[in-house]
């Protein structure tokens, strides 16, 4: 489920059971206008659960219905090197630097042809 509720809740199960130098993955964080249609609430839940747990947000990816990555030791070996090697490759991914980008929009414009296309903003 991808309600604020069903998201935090998951995430508290999870992430005790997750190594100190591992990471967690999520899908859809979004919240253009369809995420929010369909009562989306990750964005919020993981932005809370990474403010009120020592977890930290190492990236996301630039895409419609994002895949967010969260470390539970920033500073372990295995999270710089899975970071680097990831962003490399990964052209259509950002890493988080500051808790301020954690202020994720995603805004739609809708252009006369009918295409959408989404914007990104942090901050």
């Amino acid at each position: 489920m991808h309600t604020y509720d069903a998201v935090l809740a998951d995430l508290h199960a999870w992430a005790p059971k997750v190594k100190t130098d591992g990471l967690i993955l999520g899908h859809d964080y979004a919240n253009h206008p369809v995420a929010q249609q369909m009562n989306f609430g990750v964005v919020e839940a993981v932005n809370e659960f990474v403010r009120k747990t020592d977890c930290s947000f190492l990236f996301l990816t630039l895409e419609s219905y994002p895949t967010y990555v969260l470390a539970k030791s920033a500073d372990s070996t295995i999270c710089k090197d899975f970071v680097t090697r990831t962003l490399r490759n990964a052209p259509t991914a950002i890493e988080i630097l500051n808790p301020e980008q954690l202020n994720y929009k995603q805004r739609m414009a809708r252009f006369s042809d009918g295409h959408q296309k989404l914007f990104f903003r942090f901050g």
